[in-house]
């Protein structure tokens, strides 16, 4: 019974968020997607050490095609990724990552599947991307530590403007060590809302749960990843999760949805393996299949325009590269 229970209780703490927040939430699962991250290094040592340097770049390709009614939709997203961590004090630690990216859709059969406000032609441009987020830890004692982050954010169709979809951002949370196996970190973040203005109070919590020498569990963003590593080289990521982004489209002038958004919401399940092929440079691919998909478009008031769900279940596929100076 103790090891039923060993297995159920941090898959139950993962689940906190999803019972706090409702599924059109999409603030709240962008404040999740821009939350995460992998964990800071509060070990002096990892930074006098230049074998293992703090600095890191990474690019990443994505590709995932999707069915709506009688419309195949093909999207192409490039971003890349420049993040630094560094020691504030010998207890108190930080990091500064800066993020840029545009996704590219194309259209095949009816392009009017679903209302942009646009009456002809695709229903949207390509995407654009930015962000650049703070994060930092103060290390209490061997249990107990202080984490708080704070991150700027915009999405937007071509057209509209990097202004027109900011969105801003602040989390604080405790965490806690259970030996050295379990992490734990509960906390609340504020964010900004894109369309109506003010803003919005959630919960965050996450953990991260060494179950062997080779196993970890642990969340990512509204979801469960497993983590394997087979080797010095090879690791595995099998996860699942439930995400959301939203971007701010042009406005209109053939249509109801001026100052509107887009909403891109999905159920990812897919398996990454990545493989440490040179002393500084990792390689990972991903391929996966999403179990739910649907796209709406909102007006200035966030209120609903038009959706359409996935017909069926979408695939997706992703090559990263990553290079650590």
């Amino acid at each position: 019974m103790k090891r039923v229970y060993c297995w159920l209780f941090p898959i139950m703490i993962g689940f906190i968020p999803v019972l706090s927040v409702s599924a059109d939430d999409d603030d709240y699962l962008e404040t999740l997607e821009d939350a995460s991250g992998e964990p800071l290094h509060t070990d002096m040592s990892y930074y006098n050490d230049r074998k293992r340097p703090p600095v890191r770049l990474t690019g990443r390709e994505e590709i995932e095609w999707g069915e709506f009614d009688d419309t195949d939709v093909t999207t192409f997203r490039t971003t890349a990724t420049g993040e630094i961590q560094f020691p504030i004090t010998k207890k108190y630690f930080g990091s500064v990552s800066g993020r840029a990216g545009i996704t590219t859709t194309n259209f095949s059969g009816d392009n009017q599947f679903i209302d942009t406000g646009k009456s002809s032609g695709r229903p949207w441009s390509d995407l654009y991307e930015v962000a650049l987020r703070f994060r930092s830890k103060y290390v209490i004692n061997d249990r107990w530590g202080l984490a708080v982050a704070s991150w700027m954010t915009s999405r937007w169709e071509q057209g509209s403007s990097l202004s027109d979809g900011l969105r801003g951002a602040g989390a604080i949370g405790a965490t806690y060590n259970v030996g050295d196996k379990f992490n734990f970190i509960a906390g609340v973040a504020v964010s900004s809302k894109m369309l109506t203005g003010g803003t919005s109070v959630n919960p965050l919590a996450q953990f991260s749960w060494m179950i062997d020498e080779r196993h970890t569990l642990s969340t990512t963003g509204l979801g469960l990843q497993l983590r394997s590593q087979w080797s010095k080289a090879i690791t595995t990521n099998i996860y699942a999760k439930y995400t959301g982004r939203r971007w701010r489209l042009d406005d209109r002038n053939d249509g109801v949805v001026n100052g509107g958004s887009l909403r891109d919401r999905k159920v990812p399940i897919g398996m990454g393996v990545q493989w440490k092929f040179l002393k500084d440079w990792q390689l990972r691919g991903d391929l996966g299949f999403v179990a739910y998909r649907k796209l709406q478009t909102t007006d200035e008031d966030g209120d609903s325009v038009d959706s359409v769900t996935s017909n069926a279940p979408g695939v997706f596929g992703s090559l990263l590269v990553r290079r650590r100076f």
